[in-house]
């Protein structure tokens, strides 16, 4: 299978898909190689896996460059590969302290009945990631699984596979952990026998194919965690400082070329700091540069999938088509040297008949709409974009915290962009149609990698008056 370079568009790598046949036995391999990790305590656990970050480490530079290449970009590439070795550090010291504190107790309705419980991890964890964070975003999951005790085998999206041959180096001089870990090269084929192959599935990626997983281990009653992409919001108050605002909204589109679940693409601002804000957003947006024609001549990258590409091309002939008016950026994707790039692009003019304000965006769109009243943004964030993330700008606390309240979404950065994402201590549930079950990143995270099983005693004596005499 051939992989297009995102910033030259050439096919210039190519990748063996992992066959349905190939899956089930990598599957029935690691297994039999978890139950030697399991015996090991937690401790020994995090050893072995600060092992494996020591050598991550020294091929830091390797898999940076192999993933200037799958991405096109290079600060968030550098970014990161520093947030998962920080990472690390942080799930280690969580899973002593997590695994070390007291258990749960349960107390029954019935007094002579005793309850415990013990916990179990899934002997197998499958991981589908996409291509917009290909090393960060599988290792949010892999790394609490592993500690916990599980086996661990991860399809990262075809898109960008070229860092895998840095993990594997890394990991082949950890020969513990290379025994129980794995990433293969894969297609829809592949992932579709991971999710029926594989004990617990973690996927993240576009709401298409996470209705696909969500079928698939549905019926092979495979519990998972499928997060769909989402569409970021902003909502300005009245009291908001628009000088820094706009420079938060501004990073929050454009970091990674918009290429992020957490990304702003739809801006609502009230109607008197509207002026203001739109003329520092448009000149703060004019500065930006592509990163073309080298990695070091802008800010924005290219936009690594084709199908995102053509998808941002066209929500805007279809806002174009209805009205909306472009007032910094450009009216297409724009082709240079082989890479399709997008400038953050400022749009007025705006309603919710168009793509832009309703589908998720996948790029450096940022459509704004004005407002008088702050229950109409309420309302637009709950009717049009319900699985978004907000970030919601003002300084009077009390009124904020009101506005949250009555958001339906699943997390709220107050003053600020994808809090919800960098803060590895917030746990928050997916509001439909985002996906499916709860997404831990803080100590929490390792009880979803955890069967758990009820040993109930009857302590009564004589005979229970329910049983046959």
């Amino acid at each position: 299978m051939q992989v297009r370079n995102p910033r030259t568009g050439e096919f210039d790598y190519i990748i063996k898909p992992l066959s349905r046949e190939a899956v089930v036995q990598k599957a029935q391999t690691l297994r039999k190689k978890q139950h030697n990790w399991l015996a090991k305590d937690v401790l020994k656990r995090i050893a072995v896996v600060q092992d494996w970050k020591e050598m991550l480490v020294k091929c830091k530079d390797e898999l940076i460059e192999a993933l200037y290449l799958d991405t096109g970009r290079k600060v968030e590439s550098f970014m990161e590969v520093e947030e998962v070795l920080e990472g690390i550090d942080r799930w280690c010291d969580s899973a002593f302290h997590y695994f070390h504190a007291s258990e749960e107790t349960f107390v029954a309705h019935n007094s002579f009945l005793e309850i415990d419980t013990e916990v179990s991890p899934y002997p197998l964890v499958g991981i589908i990631s996409p291509c917009s964070f290909p090393f960060l975003l599988p290792m949010r999951e892999v790394i609490p699984a592993l500690l916990v005790g599980s086996a661990v085998l991860v399809k990262p999206s075809e898109l960008t596979p070229r860092f895998m041959k840095a993990v594997a180096h890394s990991l082949h001089f950890v020969p513990e952990l290379n025994e129980v870990l794995s990433f293969v090269e894969g297609d829809a084929q592949t992932g579709e026998a991971l999710c029926e192959t594989c004990d617990y599935i973690c996927f993240t990626g576009s709401t298409k194919v996470a209705k696909e997983v969500a079928n698939r281990t549905a019926n092979h009653f495979i519990p998972a965690q499928i997060n769909a992409t989402k569409k970021g919001v902003a909502i300005v108050t009245e009291s908001a400082d628009w000088e820094t605002v706009t420079s938060a909204i501004l990073w929050g589109s454009a970091f990674n070329a918009g290429q992020s679940c957490a990304s702003i693409e739809a801006i609502y601002v009230h109607r008197n700091v509207f002026p203001l804000f739109l003329s520092r957003l448009v000149g703060k947006a004019n500065l930006l540069n592509l990163a073309y024609p080298t990695l070091d001549s802008g800010q924005i990258g290219p936009i690594i999938s084709e199908v995102a590409a053509h998808n941002l091309n066209e929500q805007l002939a279809d806002a174009i088509r209805k009205g909306a008016k472009i007032i910094a950026g450009s009216s297409a994707v724009e082709q240079l040297g082989g890479g399709n790039y997008v400038r953050p692009t400022i749009l007025t003019n705006v309603d919710h008949r168009m793509k832009l304000m309703t589908e998720p965006t996948f790029g450096p769109l940022l459509p704004v709409m004005t407002f008088q009243d702050i229950k109409d943004p309420i309302n637009w964030v709950n009717t049009y974009s319900p699985s978004c993330d907000v970030a919601l700008f003002g300084n009077a606390e009390e009124e904020m915290v009101e506005i949250a309240k009555k958001l339906n979404v699943s997390s709220v950065s107050l003053n600020d962009v994808g809090l919800n994402i960098m803060i590895g201590d917030a746990n928050f549930m997916n509001f439909s149609p985002a996906g499916i079950s709860d997404l831990h990143l803080g100590v929490a995270i390792f009880r979803k990698f955890l069967k758990k099983k009820a040993l109930i005693t009857n302590r009564a004596s004589g005979k229970p008056t329910w049983w046959y005499d």
